[in-house]
């Protein structure tokens, strides 16, 4: 008989840290561009009448001797019924005897990892002498954004927040937001930072240097007339056909990193400009790419950047890893015999 480790959203949130995060991103990159790493066919399932969705990703890490799964459902109604809206859950298996290691609450998981990945970008394609951050959108993923970007760009003096559901809507949000920001910084030295809620995005977003968008928007929140040259965009939100956060000019004219291609292309902000021909598909480059040679991300500090961030299963399993390590050698967790 085998057994499995359990692992709750507590003990998660107690183990890992946004360092370690970042760096598993990092690996994870690299591991899909050396081909260490496999991603196997992205299955995305939307049901009837916009009740919710579900998205699994899977793939294969052999650096860390792992293969497995991560499946995410958000059914919007359930803030009706006292329920979270997003349920997440990873499971991991050991690749040399197929034995399951790990069950996993994905839901911090995915949140450390969405942080970890869009702090990946800014550290290669942001300027470096980048002072204002806008993170659009104010949901349980925006501080872990904004934390993992301050613990990659210390130098960072103010921190723009836009709730598009209005003002009031991000000031009730605000407390909760400060509580977690404040845990995942307990660690970080760096210089202070302000905060401030913004009511107009047009004006947030010409005085930021880099902006982070987190919304499940169909219709782009960002228009090109808005961002000033040098910016760097992490796009977050669009996971799935349809969603879009950008201007479609935004991308035209920026240089547009991927996590991966084929899967950008088909969920990612990049999915509407390359279906009405915008722009190609091989202008597309990729952030494993730019970690394996080493090349400067940006050519100009005039140039305007932007990550596509759709997530892939190598982050996940790479932080899971991660997660089952240190729990076995903190003896966290509860092992269930199956």
């Amino acid at each position: 008989m085998t057994s499995i480790l359990v692992l709750n959203r507590n003990e998660i949130d107690s183990l890992l840290t946004l360092p370690e995060a970042i760096e598993s991103v990092e690996s994870a990159y690299i591991a899909k561009e050396n081909q260490t790493g496999t991603l196997f066919p992205f299955i995305s399932h939307e049901f009837p009448s916009g009740l919710g969705e579900v998205d699994i990703k899977s793939g294969h890490l052999r650096i860390n001797r792992v293969y497995g799964l991560k499946l995410i459902s958000r059914f919007p109604a359930n803030r009706d019924y006292s329920l979270p809206a997003t349920f997440a859950t990873s499971l991991i298996f050991d690749d040399r005897t197929g034995e399951p290691l790990a069950l996993l609450n994905a839901s911090g998981l995915t949140y450390m990892r969405t942080g970890a990945a869009a702090a990946v970008s800014m550290k290669y394609l942001a300027r470096e002498d980048s002072k204002t951050l806008l993170v659009v959108g104010m949901g349980e993923l925006a501080p872990y954004l904004a934390a993992a970007a301050l613990f990659v760009m210390p130098q960072l003096e103010t921190l723009y927040l836009y709730n598009p559901h209005g003002l009031e809507k991000a000031k009730q949000k605000e407390p909760e937001f400060l509580t977690t920001l404040e845990r995942l910084l307990s660690s970080r030295k760096g210089k202070q930072f302000h905060i401030s809620i913004c009511e107009d995005l047009a004006k947030a977003s010409l005085a930021s240097d880099i902006i982070v968008t987190a919304t499940p928007s169909k219709i782009p929140l960002l228009q090109m007339d808005w961002i000033k040259p040098g910016t760097h965009i992490c796009a977050i939100g669009s996971d799935m056909k349809g969603k879009q956060e950008l201007d479609s000019f935004i991308l035209t004219r920026s240089t547009v990193y991927v996590d991966d291609k084929k899967q950008a292309a088909e969920i990612g902000e990049v999915e509407i400009p390359l279906m009405y021909g915008l722009m190609r598909f091989d202008d597309l480059k990729e952030m494993g790419e730019l970690l394996i040679t080493g090349s400067p991300g940006r050519n100009s500090e005039e140039e305007i950047t932007v990550f596509d961030a759709t997530g892939i299963a190598l982050q996940d399993l790479s932080i899971a890893r991660r997660i089952y390590d240190l729990a076995i050698r903190a003896k966290k967790g509860t092992m269930i015999k199956l």
